[in-house]
């Protein structure tokens, strides 16, 4: 079966200072039909990279789960270095406080 895949998802967040634009790298479905999150990197990770890698994905989760599109599975980084595959899903989904 074909696999539903996004690539450069635009999606834009109402928030308080007006309309905020994100790009969502990678979007798609694995065999279970739940979603994945996969955000591109390259170069050296920067200070802080990893809670701010944990930020933006927790902002995309939040945004596609808006979509009602499905259950978003899995958050991972891809790193063009050495093929490196961070998978942040569990970081990701506890909950959005209110």
């Amino acid at each position: 079966g074909k696999v539903a895949s996004w690539s450069e998802l635009v999606l834009y967040e109402r928030g308080d200072r007006g309309l905020s634009r994100h790009i969502i790298d990678r979007l798609y479905r694995d065999e279970d039909g739940r979603l994945v999150i996969a955000d591109y990197k390259s170069g050296a990770e920067p200070p802080g990279g990893r809670a701010k890698w944990i930020e933006q994905l927790r902002r995309y989760r939040a945004l596609v789960d808006e979509l009602g599109a499905g259950e978003v599975a899995c958050t991972l980084i891809h790193h063009a270095s050495g093929d490196l595959v961070i998978d942040l899903s569990t970081e990701t989904s506890s909950p959005g406080k209110s």
